[in-house]
């Protein structure tokens, strides 16, 4: 039997607003197989939040994918710094390779997608807040999508995906079409793998995935 290691050693996403506070996950590895998730809220300097609970290997599998997948593994997805500007930040540490540093002020199309990911892992201090309105108060943000998700996923061998992420807003239905057609080939296990992880972080997006996967 393979034994499954583990594909970081910490991951952390922060996100963080002048006149809101800062809201943290981090992940961390704590036996060779189980992490721990620390989920931490400060506002004005006090945490008001402070809450651990344990994680799966196989979720924290679960969850590289899915980063991967929409494409924070690439260049291109930090910004600068704006002072004053809200500003997000995620960070991945590797036991046998260089770690991984991406974040800033404005956001790639992909953001909202991570960012309801880590929201469905328990990232404090969302619950009944707006994300396009949260989103808004960001320097020079992207605009957010009303209906499909922009997100792409990115970093699986598709050739062509810059373009369809590029199409998608302008021609939303020849967009998916071309989409569904370069995952097409996928495996089938790739598939289901990821649209069940987008069902238990991501449900609102799951039925457009499962249609271009799946479709």
């Amino acid at each position: 039997m393979t034994v499954m290691s583990a594909p970081f050693e910490c991951l952390t996403f922060a996100v963080s607003k002048p006149s809101w506070g800062t809201s943290s996950l981090v992940a961390a590895l704590v036996a060779p197989d189980a992490y721990e998730l620390r989920l931490k809220r400060i506002e004005n300097g006090t945490a008001t939040a402070d809450e651990v609970r344990p994680y799966t290997l196989e979720d924290a599998h679960a969850l590289d994918k899915w980063i991967r997948a929409l494409g924070f593994y690439d260049k291109g997805a930090s910004s600068e710094r704006v002072e004053g500007a809200g500003s997000w930040t995620l960070t991945i540490a590797f036991a046998n390779a260089d770690g991984l540093v991406q974040g800033g002020t404005a956001y790639p199309d992909s953001f909202p997608d991570l960012l309801a990911t880590m929201k469905g892992l328990g990232l404090p201090g969302f619950r009944h807040l707006d994300e396009a309105a949260f989103l808004a108060d960001f320097n020079t943000p992207q605009q957010v999508r009303a209906a499909a998700p922009t997100a792409i996923p990115a970093g699986l061998g598709i050739p062509g995906l810059e373009g369809a992420l590029s199409d998608l807003l302008k021609n939303p239905a020849r967009a998916e079409s071309a989409l569904r057609e370069q995952c097409r080939n996928l495996p089938v296990s790739t598939k289901q793998e990821m649209l069940e992880f987008i069902r238990k972080t991501n449900p609102e997006h799951y039925d457009w995935w499962k249609r271009i996967l799946l479709g």
